[in-house]
């Protein structure tokens, strides 16, 4: 992928290995694909409630270097996209971003995280979308037309909380993979960026969006989005907890903080966040980017523009927040001055 090499130079610029074992081989940067590497597949990190009331497993994807002789690895943690309704941690470019890290000596972990929305009250199935017929262009779209736009935020919150449980899993396992707990790194794609810049920079309680505190119960979804849904399923909407969730906080000396994060054409819903942790960050963005705006605006303003022109789908501007993309997270970086993080902005 295009922004690859770039990604590297974003982990390069906060990276501090504190190895002083003679055992530990590997000299930086950790730029060259120089190892094999194995995977070992579908290892679970925790359990959480999802947004219909159902428990799920969640699991992660470990790829480890071989024999590259280092007992302090850094740690680098890939996140799926999908709108937070969809993805996966082995699809599209995930492995490969995954096994090109392994490659030059990361222990890399793509993870999976909670999906899924509450749906709307109200979905006409349009001629070529969302029909389920054999004209059907974009069969899987009806699926995207949730409740209202909370439901976007709330399912974004889950992912930065099951996240954040990851990066706790991973340090856990230092002695196991011979990595460092102090180079931790996280990066993602799409909905996966705007969860790797949520576990990056929320870091207090007061971030916390007012979307993830109790709601009245979601709405009685239409039946022709039911497919979308579990065979059963609670349309209350509770509290979600804390920014850290629950996920693997039992060892107060393992924390979720990150040395740095990668935002593939993700965003944020809000403006950034205020807390303590300002790790440096790599922005990557399609100026004409019709789901996440590179700028200031409404998620898939783009796209529901140009589907809605000749009626394949129904509008889906009302169920969805406004957004910031990274040509707007770099303008609000640049206005920091001395004051902003590192960063690297790649159009």
């Amino acid at each position: 992928m295009k922004p690859f090499n770039q990604i590297i130079t974003l982990l390069l610029l906060s990276i501090q290995l504190l190895c002083t074992m003679p055992v530990c081989a590997q000299s930086l940067p950790y730029t060259q694909k120089l190892y094999n590497y194995k995977l070992y597949s579908d290892i679970p990190y925790g359990t959480a409630t999802d947004y219909a009331g159902e428990s799920v497993e969640l699991k992660l994807d470990i790829y480890k270097p071989l024999n590259d002789q280092n007992c302090r690895r850094p740690i680098f943690i890939m996140v799926h996209g999908g709108s937070f309704i969809g993805g996966h941690k082995a699809e599209g470019t995930i492995p490969a971003v995954c096994a090109e890290m392994a490659q030059r000596g990361y222990v890399v972990a793509s993870i999976n995280y909670r999906l899924g929305t509450h749906k709307a009250a109200s979905y006409q199935p349009y001629a070529l979308c969302g029909n389920g017929t054999a004209l059907d262009v974009l069969p899987g779209a009806k699926c995207a037309y949730s409740a209202d736009s909370l439901e976007f935020i709330r399912g974004y919150y889950r992912g930065v909380q099951d996240a954040k449980g990851a990066v706790r899993y991973m340090k856990s396992r230092a002695a196991m993979d011979s990595t460092d707990v102090n180079n931790v790194y996280i990066g993602g794609e799409s909905a996966g960026g705007f969860i790797a810049l949520g576990v990056g920079y929320m870091d207090i309680e007061s971030e916390k969006p007012a979307a993830a505190y109790a709601l009245a119960a979601a709405p009685t979804p239409d039946t022709d989005l039911l497919s979308c849904l579990p065979s059963s399923y609670d349309l209350s909407r509770p509290d979600l907890g804390s920014v850290e969730g629950m996920l693997n906080t039992t060892n107060p000396n393992i924390n979720s903080r990150v040395q740095g994060v990668a935002n593939f054409t993700g965003g944020v819903i809000w403006n950034l966040y205020e807390g303590n942790s300002k790790p440096p960050v790599y922005l990557y963005h399609l100026t004409a980017d019709p789901v996440v705006p590179c700028n200031y605006n409404k998620a898939y303003a783009g796209f529901s523009a140009a589907i809605n022109s000749i009626n394949l789908c129904q509008p889906i501007n009302g169920l969805l927040p406004h957004v910031y993309g990274s040509c707007a997270i770099a303008d609000y970086f640049e206005s920091l001055g001395t004051a902003a993080p590192i960063f690297i902005m790649i159009l």
